[in-house]
């Protein structure tokens, strides 16, 4: 079985992508389980999104906190399904 900090090391680096809206269906879905059961990396995401929310209110840009997600991942960082989604 692979360690929370060995798992944590190849989660991490898709935190980012998530919010990109780069990752396949398969990778979200990974990152979805491990965000469930690891607070550091939810974390994480968190402190990426708050990142990325405040970049674009300065910058007028849209970033994954004020644009509706594409593949699947919501403003919460959790995967949604289409029927759930509050655009």
């Amino acid at each position: 079985m692979i360690s929370q900090n060995s798992e944590c090391m190849i989660f991490e680096p898709l935190v980012s992508v998530m919010l990109d809206d780069e990752l396949t269906q398969t990778e979200q879905e990974r990152l979805q389980v491990h965000l469930d059961r690891c607070p550091s990396c939810q974390h994480l995401l968190d402190t990426f999104s708050q990142v990325d929310e405040s970049v674009g209110l300065l910058s007028g840009v849209p970033t994954a906190g004020n644009r509706p997600a594409r593949n699947g991942f919501g403003r919460t960082g959790k995967i949604e399904r289409p029927d759930q989604r509050n655009d």
